[in-house]
């Protein structure tokens, strides 16, 4: 793991540097560098909420048992 980070952060860092890369592509006039670097947002946010989900599942079978 990258210096004790849990995967969704650094997943939700992914995001956040890939949406400006999406905006210096978009700005510079390249916009299929920008669509592929929104589809590492989405899929980056997708994986945040993923690993969000699965600790709240974890969580909350944990409290129950």
């Amino acid at each position: 793991m990258v210096e004790g980070k849990r995967r969704e952060e650094i997943a939700e860092e992914i995001a956040v540097q890939a949406s400006q890369l999406r905006r210096m592509a978009e700005e510079a006039r390249m916009p299929f560098l920008g669509y592929l670097a929104e589809m590492v947002v989405l899929e980056a946010w997708r994986e945040a909420s993923r690993e969000r989900d699965a600790s709240e599942e974890h969580g909350a079978s944990g409290a129950a048992g």
